[in-house]
């Protein structure tokens, strides 16, 4: 008979809200290993219908981040999509990784010079086109709460 797989006490485990973004902290057991997974993620949905129009998820990666942004079905995927940065030049371009049932999957990874300038934003606008008629579609990420919410996780880190 298996022994019962060992599961994470409630204090191992943190959710905290930082304006528009969510902290998560969990140990989890990964190869015979605990490590701490912590995440800073934030979902938008459509006031009506409430499907998710937009994920963002990033992970703490040695000072700095990685993660994903998941977007609507019927964009371009060949076009990928842009990131501006509180109405400035474009941030950084992204190639849209993989389909899901979720939505469209673009990685994302965020070095310490790009966490700062998010940590500084109030907006980081996507800009990305329809696959059918070419439309321009603009998502916005509310950066309220980020730099809080990132010093958070940073400090969970150590």
């Amino acid at each position: 008979m298996n022994a019962p797989t060992p599961t994470i006490p409630a204090a191992d485990a943190t959710r905290e809200s930082y304006g528009d973004w969510l902290l998560t902290c969990a140990n989890q057991h990964l190869d015979g290993q605990i490590r701490r997974v912590i995440v800073l993620s934030q979902e938008q949905f459509h006031k009506e219908t409430r499907q998710r129009v937009l994920a963002v998820e990033l992970r703490w990666e040695a000072k700095s981040a990685k993660g994903s942004l998941v977007l609507p079905f019927g964009l371009h995927i060949p076009e990928g999509a842009r990131l501006v940065l509180d109405g400035e030049n474009s941030f950084a371009t992204l190639s849209f990784h993989t389909a899901l049932p979720i939505g469209i999957v673009a990685n994302l990874e965020f070095d310490g010079k790009a966490l700062a300038a998010l940590s500084k934003g109030k907006l980081l606008k996507i800009e990305a086109v329809t696959h059918d008629t070419g439309q321009e579609v603009n998502l916005a990420v509310s950066l309220k709460g980020f730099a809080t919410a990132f010093a958070r996780m940073e400090a969970l880190a150590r």
